[in-house]
């Protein structure tokens, strides 16, 4: 037992050399991203919501582009894009990848790129190489999370025996950084660099695809043509909701398909060597689906992703079809380019589109009686203002008080009472809302017909917050109203700045 775990420690030490050796840049990236988020999350925690905000969630991307700049530039006379490859990471913060949709594509993008990468250009590789990458990402994930747990194990016990008093948070910024920005990184790639298989077959694979994909396929094909023949038979159009079950079928098809291709014996040669065949009833239906949801209610950024699925599924079995197309490494670059084009170029990406699409869209009555309705809640997200220029910072509250600084909101009006209860500011509701709106250049109309009013008014929020005369600044923390601009307009005040 003592030679066996000497000889692991020898091999852990002996792959780490190797990963410090052969993917510096990376390692250096790990370290800056957990300095910086140490730094920033403890010493300038408001400088770091302001201007980081979600940007320490793109580190897997960041850190997974680099990785594979570096295995596809290997001995390589384009080497140098490795050794630049770190201005990735301001090009993401530029992009300002939320954690939304487009988080989600760029995770996946990232882990196919790792697959391009190794340059396993053979078809029987494909799901081998894309799993056994999942499954480093898992184990490493796994083991980060043991070692931030013994991290707090042995503060908490520190803390208990020695009957000490600190800032618990501070630690948790430290441990979770050192946790998931080094230890996970390092430890996925001493796994993705050694544990590389050839082809599919263990018995982890087998039990994946026979016994857990393959039933599942199957249910969903059932439900699926058991609901083609309804339609059928009714002569009526596919529900918008089949189209989920429809991508469940197909996706699944498609990865059971480009998995056992790598078998010795063909699997179940009675349906998946034909699969793009069986499959046409049920891509008919997801296009009649997803183009009549479209052509009824237009775009949105959902939509847009849903038609992106339905093309890339539909040219994976088209694909498949013909031995000249069966080629998984080039599918996959395809299904690359065509999601992060629609995703991350401005004004063709999926929230451009949906802009331009509602915009223009006529409205049915039942649609535009439901938008009237519509409430909207906007809040400031700046949270810290220069106040070198004041004399003095008066946070208010909504009260009746006497003898101190407040504000009320009776007769659709604001008043602002100072201390003494004189009125030191008055104005209607409405009239302020629809100064607020002119502060940002554009029309009351324009304003309505805005889809992403709280992102217009974000990044515009040292006009649309803020209302400022001679004697003061007033700071707006919420601005409500419904959509035509006039009804239930409630207006929330932080403080005020006084000259």
């Amino acid at each position: 037992m003592k030679n066996w775990f000497k000889k692991k420690i020898d091999e852990f030490r002996l792959d780490f050399q190797d990963v410090l050796k052969n993917y510096l840049l990376e390692i250096i990236v790990s370290l800056l991203f957990a300095l910086s988020y140490i730094i920033t999350n403890i010493f300038f925690k408001t400088w770091q919501k302001e201007y980081i905000g979600d940007f320490y969630y793109s580190f897997p991307i960041c850190f997974g582009i680099i990785y594979s700049i570096n295995l596809l530039t290997k001995s390589s006379k384009y080497r140098f894009l490795y050794f630049i490859s770190f201005l990735i990471i301001p090009l993401v913060y530029i992009l300002k990848i939320e954690i939304n949709e487009r988080m989600f594509i760029g995770i996946i993008t990232t882990i196919l790129l790792i697959y391009i990468a190794k340059k396993r250009k053979e078809n029987t590789y494909f799901v081998s190489t894309i799993l056994q990458t999942l499954l480093n990402i898992g184990i490493s994930i796994i083991l980060a999370s043991i070692c931030i747990g013994l991290l707090f194990s042995i503060l908490e016990s520190i803390r208990y025996i020695f009957e000490l008093d600190f800032e618990r948070k501070n630690y948790e910024v430290i441990f979770f950084s050192f946790s998931y920005l080094i230890v996970f990184p390092i430890l996925f790639l001493i796994f993705d660099i050694k544990g590389e298989r050839k082809i599919l077959g263990e018995k982890f694979d087998t039990i994946l695809i026979k016994y857990i994909l393959t039933p599942a396929f199957y249910i969903f094909g059932i439900i699926l043509y058991i609901y083609f023949a309804k339609i059928l038979i009714q002569f009526s159009l596919p529900k918008g909701v089949v189209s989920a079950t429809a991508i469940g079928f197909l996706t699944l098809g498609l990865i059971i398909k480009t998995a056992t291709d790598s078998y010795t014996k063909p699997f179940q040669k009675w349906f998946f060597p034909y699969f793009s065949l069986y499959s046409i009833p049920a891509l008919i239906m997801l296009w009649i689906a997803t183009l009549v949801r479209i052509l009824e209610y237009g775009f949105t950024m959902p939509r847009v992703y849903l038609l992106l699925s339905v093309i890339v599924i539909t040219l994976w079995l088209i694909g498949l079809l013909f031995k000249q197309t069966k080629k998984y490494y080039s599918l996959t670059i395809l299904t690359i380019i065509i999601f992060n084009l629609f995703t991350f170029i401005p004004y063709i990406d999926a929230k451009s589109i949906e802009k331009y699409s509602q915009e223009s869209r006529p409205k049915t009555q039942e649609e535009i009686l439901e938008e009237e309705n519509k409430m909207y809640y906007l809040h400031n997200p700046v949270i810290s203002y220069n106040i070198s220029d004041y004399k003095e910072l008066i946070s208010l509250e909504y009260n009746n008080e006497e003898n101190a600084w407040r504000y009320t909101t009776t007769n659709n009006q604001i008043k602002i009472y100072n201390s003494k209860g004189d009125i030191v500011f008055k104005e209607s509701k409405e009239k302020i809302l629809e100064q607020q709106i002119k502060k940002l250049g554009i029309s009351k109309e324009a304003f309505r017909k805005t889809i992403d009013k709280d992102e217009l008014t974000s990044k515009n929020a040292d006009k649309f917050f803020i209302i400022e005369n001679p004697e003061m600044k007033i700071i707006f923390s919420n601005i409500n109203f419904k959509h035509n601009l006039k009804d239930e307009i409630s207006i929330y005040i932080s403080f005020v700045l006084i000259k």
